[in-house]
């Protein structure tokens, strides 16, 4: 037999008894036909007035009250939806504002990433430069340093004509360190274009003489140097600016040209429009001065790049040819700081070599 269930213990409602809740709004609708059921009881079970005149009473104030609490529910109703309407208003702003600090999110998440790539470039950069210059200035100190010892210790068995040259290479180290610490505190300082240029009236020809005297006669005579520069040709120039200009990119013509290859110096006057299609009119003449060389070119895709600080070529961070990444960006500097343009046209093709050109105010 079942055991009886404890007083203590609660009893679950029973299902079947549940009335859903749109049923129990219609409840107090169902007592308009049964008052209808008792008007028309009193009229067929009698003639008393007072009765049929009650429950007409009756029925009017039901229907009366019945219309009240339709007119409160329909108001209830109308704040409902206003009240609802007002959330999804609030809720649709709140979606709006959460897409909005999304996208700003996502937006400073790109902006991080650009700047630690951009940082990460530049500790790359910074460290290439390092290793770059520590080299490049170990190698003349080097030189100066054989060549003064040479000279200490052996310079009484050493006749004059060894002596002068020894001490011809000591100088020509001095000069090629004192050009690369000009570069790097350029670099550095980020001023070139800061300080303005002293021009003055020079001779293309005999500036560019005068450079090409600054390189070993060994070296020069290593190649077929060809000047194409009219003797009347003057440009407005600074001759400081003019010189590191020319020294470098004729610095460069040698290291890249095989030797017994042609290196062209040319220069000559131009109107407003220019024939290379990265030059544009500038309702000027000018003159344009361009160094040729017969190296190995340089491709399409690093050209955008050639003129940047610290920048060189994948090819030459495994050769044997020695460079700072500073020569062609101080260039660029120098001649923008005289109102010029610089640029340079290649193919790319092993042995057809390059030719920077750079553009001069005339006088």
């Amino acid at each position: 037999m079942a055991e009886p269930a404890s007083s203590g213990e609660e009893r679950s409602p029973d299902p079947s008894l549940d009335i859903p809740q749109g049923w129990l709004s219609l409840l107090p609708y169902v007592l308009v036909p049964a008052v209808g059921a008792l008007y028309i009881y009193t009229l067929y079970s009698g003639n008393d007035p007072t009765l049929k005149e009650g429950v007409l009473l009756g029925g009017a104030v039901l229907i009366g009250l019945l219309l009240v609490r339709q007119y409160f529910a329909i108001r209830e109703t109308i704040f409902s939806n206003k009240k609802l309407r007002h959330m999804q208003q609030e809720l649709h702003a709140n979606n709006q504002a959460l897409s909005e600090a999304n996208t700003q999110l996502e937006e400073q998440t790109t902006q991080v990433a650009a700047a630690y790539e951009q940082q990460r470039h530049l500790n790359e950069l910074k460290d290439q430069f390092l290793l770059n210059v520590n080299h490049e200035l170990r190698t003349p100190l080097t030189e100066i340093q054989g060549y003064l010892e040479l000279l200490q210790v052996h310079h009484e068995q050493l006749d004059a004509t060894v002596q002068a040259t020894f001490i011809d290479h000591a100088v020509h180290g001095c000069e090629e360190l004192l050009h690369l610490v000009n570069d790097v505190l350029d670099a550095i300082r980020g001023d070139v274009q800061g300080k303005a240029p002293q021009c003055e009236v020079l001779s293309v020809a005999a500036v560019v003489r005068q450079i090409l005297d600054l390189f070993e006669p060994q070296k020069r005579q290593d190649y077929h140097i060809d000047l194409e520069i009219p003797e009347a040709l003057t440009v407005r120039a600074d001759q400081q600016y003019l010189t590191r200009i020319l020294l470098n990119l004729l610095s460069n013509a040698f290291k890249y040209s095989p030797p017994h290859t042609s290196v062209v110096v040319s220069a000559r006057l131009c109107g407003t429009l220019s024939n290379t299609p990265t030059q544009e009119a500038d309702g000027s003449s000018h003159v344009r001065i361009c160094v040729q060389d017969a190296g190995p070119g340089i491709s399409l895709s690093d050209i955008p790049f050639l003129f940047e600080k610290f920048v060189r070529l994948k090819r030459d961070l495994v050769g044997q040819v020695r460079g700072t990444g500073l020569g062609l960006y101080i260039s660029k500097q120098l001649v923008e700081a005289m109102g010029g343009r610089i640029w340079v046209e290649s193919s790319g093709i092993a042995g057809e070599g390059s030719r920077f050109c750079f553009t001069v105010t005339p006088v």
